[in-house]
């Protein structure tokens, strides 16, 4: 009984041992598990904290790489944190600078960056200062030109000195001149005064015989004219010629285009036509002639030949009379050209072809240019033969007005000469009309050769 006792008792106590050891190692297993979980929860925190740091994606960039180099084995974050202070100082003053503040130092605005900046202020600065070198050199040209300009001026001014003096010198000779001309002045007028009648009957004498020279010279000139009109109605009672050569037709209108701007006429190269002359243009040879105040009667057309064919030609009308049209057979005439006939004109008198009131040498030329252009033979002089077809005649002259009892013999010269210019005009116009010879002016000789505007 007490062996089995002993026994029992032993299991037990090593069961109760058993039961505490267990419970000891499971309350230790709590106590490790509890431990390394705290334990795994610090390290995820640290693993976070890191990758919010130094993460996995930029471990393998180069960029990386260079600065974990460039820290030396230091903190990479704090060596970052130094080079931003750094940045931060040189750029801004402000070692907490941020990017924002920089650009904000630096006067960068939208996205320009800090070196494309400097490079702009790097490049206004050597324009900058080129234009300084520019500037100064100007500065020395024009130094240069303003001592050059003080030279000058003082050349001037010793120039004028000189001149001033030269001219008191020239002043002080003229008075000198002066008083002895005002001397010479009283002595004539006292021998003029003395003179004067003797002086008088010298004029009366002198123009008696001029008066009595003039008397005859107008004797043998009716004398003269006389005989050129007999010999001229013996000549024109001798040939045939039209009652005007300028009233014949020269062409007929043979076609005329839609428009009315073109016409197509019955003369050509055979008959020595050339562009550019001109011809006005009628309904009728009828139209041709003078209206109630002796100017020539305008055609209803104008017109230019443009092209010359062997027959026919073309020509471009440049004048049209309001409400009036270009036909077939309409005619047209200028008084200087002749298909088959060369006119001979006498061009006598000064023109005023532009009108300005001052007839002159270099417009009568023109005149007789312009006839020469249309075929036509200037003959010279102003005597008409019996040849003559047209007289061209100038600008009227003004009877001069009687020179004064004292005036001078070139006054009287003068006097004589115009009034031979005026009588020797009114006897061509008389002699021509006579002769039944057409005299045209400047205008009715625009008007037949087409050149006119009107």
């Amino acid at each position: 009984m007490a062996i089995r006792s002993s026994g029992g008792s032993g299991l037990i106590a090593s069961l109760i041992l058993f039961v505490i050891t267990t419970v000891g190692l499971i309350v230790g297993v709590v106590l490790l598990f509890n431990a390394n979980g705290a334990l795994e929860r610090t390290l995820a925190e640290r693993e976070n904290e890191l990758n919010s740091v130094y993460p996995a994606s930029v471990k393998s960039r180069t960029d990386v790489a260079r600065l974990k180099n460039a820290a030396g084995g230091s903190p990479l974050v704090g060596f970052l944190a130094d080079e931003r202070g750094q940045i931060g100082t040189f750029v801004a003053s402000n070692p907490d600078a941020g990017i924002d503040d920089m650009r904000t130092a630096l006067k960068i605005t939208g996205t320009a960056t800090a070196m494309g900046t400097l490079n702009d202020l790097r490049t206004a600065v050597e324009t900058r200062d080129k234009r300084i070198a520019a500037l100064t050199a100007d500065v020395e040209t024009a130094q240069a030109g303003v001592e050059s300009a003080r030279d000058e001026l003082a050349q001037a001014r010793a120039a004028f000195t000189r001149g001033a003096e030269e001219i008191r010198a020239d002043l002080a000779k003229f008075t000198d001149i002066t008083e002895q001309f005002s001397a010479g002045l009283s002595e004539l007028r006292d021998s003029y005064t003395r003179n004067e009648g003797d002086l008088r009957a010298d004029f009366d004498a002198r123009r008696a015989e001029l008066e009595t020279q003039l008397d005859e010279a107008n004797q043998r000139r009716a004398s003269l004219e006389e005989k050129t009109r007999e010999l001229q109605a013996v000549v024109s009672a001798s040939r045939v010629r039209a009652k005007d050569a300028a009233e014949l037709v020269d062409a007929r209108v043979i076609e005329v285009s839609p428009d009315g701007r073109t016409v197509y006429i019955d003369l050509g190269r055979r008959d020595r036509l050339r562009p550019g002359m001109t011809f006005e243009l009628y309904a009728d040879a009828a139209l041709i002639g003078q209206d109630s105040n002796g100017s020539q009667s305008a055609g209803k057309a104008s017109v230019e030949v443009t092209r010359v064919g062997d027959t026919t030609s073309q020509a471009r009308v440049t004048r049209l009379q309001p409400r009036a049209s270009v036909s077939r057979n309409d005619i047209l005439a200028n008084a200087i050209y002749s298909p088959d006939h060369e006119y001979r004109f006498i061009v006598h008198g000064l023109f005023d072809v532009d009108g300005d009131g001052t007839p002159s040498q270099a417009e009568t030329d023109f005149v007789k240019q312009r006839i020469i252009d249309w075929n036509g033979t200037i003959v010279d002089g102003d005597r008409l033969a019996g040849d003559v077809d047209f007289v061209v005649i100038g600008v009227r002259p003004t009877r001069a007005p009687q020179p004064a009892l004292d005036a001078t013999d070139a006054e009287f010269a003068s006097f004589a000469a115009r009034e031979e210019v005026r009588e020797r005009y009114e006897s061509l116009m008389q002699a021509g009309s006579e002769a039944q010879i057409p005299i045209l002016n400047w205008n009715r000789l625009q008007v037949l050769t087409g050149a006119s505007d009107r």
